[in-house]
């Protein structure tokens, strides 16, 4: 086998079922023919395999061209070193591909990315350090020796200009922490000023930026002073941190933001730094940034057990509060008036929340919006944290801001269990808990057991919520049919008006629920509740284009109350949306195309349509059956002339033939008169010609 190619990879992978022993020999055999190569081709193909398996993220053909152009003591990058892009794919014993479409260069298979990155040790033992070779000589090239940039047009242009400078800038102390080993290039890097803020002005962007606008406002917004020590702690990189903590550097020095080196170690989890620095005697290990946002506070919110443990040891402040932020501050993702306690509770981290409550962390303390430890656990659905404050004496009644209690937050999120737990501990219903009720909560999540239990706890059922609407309403504007029902069942008022005096049923026609209209018709809603009668509820549910609803309030009218007027305009409805089936409904209801009390002229122009005959036809053979067709055509007639349908205006000439018009010979004459008059209005040539041909069929 030549190289394995994706076919070769499914076959192996189709016949061995499960295990890797095929594949790991295919690929194998794939490095040794890679070893086979000339020197200089396999030092290629091995460069491109480490940058593949362990970039920080897929790199772009332009990027890993310009990895790979790097070469021992490079000053400025030199487009001579560049491979070609065919020949990334050839020298790799066909385990590489180009995605085309994502400009992506990658590995052929999931499973060759497993296999290299157990191997890489093996085929590249110093992959890491050639990779931070890489990233620490691309950032020293002389071109950023000027430092940061101070335009926003002026930083798109270097990030345009060098490909490789947005990676090099965000990883190169991620594969320095990883290799363990400190080069020289890495201290002449960091030595140099300049460039280490130049390098830090990108580290500090969160996102991919673009337009020269967008990073004017980014470099007004990053935080200046970056030292070399501040940079190597951020990445962790101990060997420098000890380096430069030898030559004297100050490791309690604060950047333009106020944090320390110890504050970015700790907010990236780099527990020998944080131990390194805390060993020197001279840090705070409670030092609070420009938004008094600690170490620990960081280290508890992004889940750093040891970090949390080593600074606690140090006798930090266990319940320190950041502020308020401001736009700066959503760089570093900080919240308001938050404190350790209440990060670890919204991770559902209960190794750091143990740890915490152990050092004397206030466990009902609050943040800005009034939210407790219990209301994040809660929020987060984490039941074990959820324990352990409540062992910890949670108050299970206390209310946020808004007038939510923890049981509102577990109801809303639909956590059954949390619920459960709540009551055992003490938990009651209150009335309306920050603007809806607990059942409301429950049934907007959707969650049915949890409404029961709810019920069963003694929940009442009809119980109206800040906007004075009912459970019900909400289950039927959720659509959440099986919850009406349970609601129904459980005795909910099918009749109680909420907001707007509208019912429970003008609800469910609004949104077009047939079973839900039907479950309230069941349950004893009245379809003639004040001013919503049921020519109003019929027309609501016709101009909402739900005719499926029609024959259940119909069903329901035994008094005979809808209009006349509301059973024409619902004819004509339903003839525009072609239900054929409400139709007849109406026909057989009494519904009479030839009412006098409507001006069919205000009337939508697509009433009539020419799939709309064969409802015609209908309407027709209804009307003989009781003798109005001499009031009917006339009246479709115009309509059908106006609107411009041939097929119907043959239909109705000849059915008003048929049935003796032509007895009526006034009244024909004035009829076909009009509708030649308004079809030449409108040039409508073919009808006129119809027109004047029957008009000549008949009298002459």
């Amino acid at each position: 086998m030549e190289q394995p190619t994706i076919g070769d990879i499914e076959d192996v992978l189709q016949k061995l079922g499960s295990g890797m022993e095929g594949l790991n020999e295919l690929y194998k055999q794939a490095i040794r023919r890679i070893n086979d190569h000339p020197e200089v081709t396999k030092r290629l193909a091995k460069r491109i395999l480490i940058w593949i398996t362990r970039a920080q993220r897929p790199l772009s053909i332009v990027e890993i061209r310009h990895a790979l152009a790097f070469r021992e003591n490079m000053l400025k990058f030199d487009l001579k070193y560049m491979p070609d892009m065919e020949f990334l794919t050839s020298v790799c014993a066909g385990l590489v591909t180009i995605d085309e479409s994502s400009e992506i260069i990658r590995l052929v298979h999931y499973t060759t990315q497993e296999f290299l990155q157990q191997t890489h040790e093996e085929w590249f033992p110093q992959g890491e350090l050639y990779m931070t070779k890489v990233c620490v000589t691309y950032l020293s090239f002389d071109t950023f020796e000027n430092g940061p940039c101070q335009t926003g047009e002026e930083l798109k242009q270097r990030l345009e200009s060098n490909p490789l400078y947005h990676y090099a800038a965000h990883n190169w102390g991620h594969h320095a922490r990883v290799a363990a080993v400190i080069d020289q290039e890495v201290i002449d890097l960091l030595e140099c000023k300049a460039k280490t803020e130049a390098a830090s002005q990108i580290l500090m962007a969160v996102r991919p930026l673009e337009s020269s606008e967008l990073l004017s406002n980014f470099i007004e917004r990053i935080p200046g002073e970056l030292t070399r020590l501040h940079l190597a702690a951020y990445f962790g990189v101990e060997k420098a941190v000890d380096h430069f903590l030898r030559k004297g550097d100050d490791p309690d020095l604060k950047d333009t933001y106020g944090r320390t080196p110890l504050s970015w170690a700790a907010e990236n989890g780099h527990v020998a730094v944080v131990a390194l620095l805390l060993k020197t005697g001279q840090v705070e290990a409670g030092s609070e940034d420009k938004w008094n946002q600690t170490p620990l506070l960081y280290a508890s919110a992004n889940n750093y057990e040891d970090v949390v443990e080593l600074l606690l040891e140090n006798g930090v402040n266990v319940d320190s509060k950041n502020i308020d932020m401001d736009a700066d501050a959503k760089i570093i993702g900080t919240y308001s008036g938050r404190t350790s306690l209440l990060y670890a509770s919204a991770n559902g981290n209960v190794v750091i929340a143990r740890l915490l409550l152990e050092k004397g962390a206030s466990i009902d303390i609050r943040d800005m919006d009034g939210k407790t430890a219990l209301a994040f656990a809660i929020e987060g659905g984490h039941e074990k944290t959820v324990e352990l404050l409540l062992d910890n004496g949670a108050d299970v009644h206390i209310q946020d801001k808004n007038g939510r209690t923890p049981l509102s937050r577990a109801a809303s999120n639909g956590h059954e269990a949390l619920v459960r737990l709540l009551f055992m501990r003490g938990a009651f219903i209150q009335p309306v808990d920050g603007y809806l009720t607990n059942l409301t909560w429950a049934v907007r999540h959707g969650n049915k057991l949890l409404v029961q239990l709810l019920l069963d706890k003694g929940h009442l059922l009809d119980e109206r919520d800040s906007y004075n609407q009912t459970p019900l309403v909400h289950a039927i504007n959720k659509n959440q049919v099986a919850l009406v029902e349970l609601l129904l069942d459980r005795g909910a008022d099918p009749n109680l008006e909420g907001s707007n005096e509208r019912t429970p049923l003008s609800w469910a026609i609004k949104l077009g629920d047939v079973d839900i209209v039907q479950l309230l018709l069941h349950k004893g809603a009245k379809i003639s509740y004040k001013d919503t009668g049921v020519s109003s509820l019929l027309l609501k549910a016709a101009e909402e284009g739900y005719m499926d609803i029609i024959p259940h309030i119909l069903d329901k009218d035994v008094q005979n109350e809808t209009t006349d007027a509301a059973m024409f305009e619902l004819l004509f409805l339903a003839v525009e949306m072609g239900h054929t089936a409400i139709v007849q409904l109406l026909l057989d209801r009494g519904a009479d195309m030839s009412y006098s009390g409507i001006d069919v002229s205000l009337f939508p122009s697509n009433a009539f349509t020419e799939r709309s005959i064969d409802i015609v036809q209908q309407i027709l053979d209804n009307e003989v059956q009781i003798g109005a067709s001499v009031a009917v055509i006339p009246t479709l007639l115009l309509l059908a002339v106006e609107m411009g349908h041939v097929a119907i205006v043959e239909l109705l000439l000849d059915r008003g033939a048929e049935i003796g018009l032509r007895n009526r010979q006034q009244l024909w004459v004035t009829l076909l008169a009009g509708a030649i008059e308004v079809a030449t209005e409108i040039h409508h040539t073919v009808i006129v010609q119809l027109l004047i041909e029957h008009a000549h069929y008949m009298y002459i």
